[in-house]
């Protein structure tokens, strides 16, 4: 057992009928945005939420705890906590410090131990969020139907 913690990117369908063009047109936006070769694609129909995970972090306690500073509810009954677009460019800031210059990250991002796998898991977040927050900014498919969200289980 341990904090297994993701960010997804999810959208809620209130009919069916939208699948067809547009559900395939943004599913395939974030595979391309993300890189994610190896996703599954889903065939099956009707279908009413589309939820990709796009960052997986297992007991990246630093980072859990710059999500529950930074606005989400501590209550473990929930499992998905919103975050804005605005939290995820200042935590690519915060990441993007650290990646310059790995003395600032007692300060930003608090760890018990700043070994190799914690700057790996810094660098490889801060990029996949770059590569996420760039195709929002340029695709524009994170109309108000499209969220993100940090979930996390222990």
């Amino acid at each position: 057992m341990g904090l297994d913690m993701s960010l997804v990117v999810k959208r809620t369908y209130v009919n069916d009928s939208e699948w067809d063009a547009q559900v395939t047109n943004d599913y395939n936006k974030i595979i391309n945005i993300v890189d994610r070769s190896n996703l599954m694609r889903n065939s099956e129909y009707p279908i009413m939420r589309v939820e990709l995970e796009v960052l997986h972090w297992r007991r990246f306690y630093a980072l859990h705890f710059w999500f529950i500073v930074n606005g989400i509810k501590s209550d473990l009954s929930e499992h998905y906590y919103y975050i804005p677009r605005v939290k995820l460019e200042l935590l690519v800031d915060i990441l993007d410090q650290i990646v310059d210059d790995n003395n600032k990250a007692s300060d930003l991002l608090p760890s018990d131990n700043y070994d190799e796998s914690y700057y790996a898991l810094v660098t490889h977040s801060r990029d996949v969020l770059r590569e996420l927050l760039a195709g929002i900014k340029t695709e524009q498919f994170l109309d108000v139907s499209w969220n993100v969200y940090y979930v996390m289980s222990y």
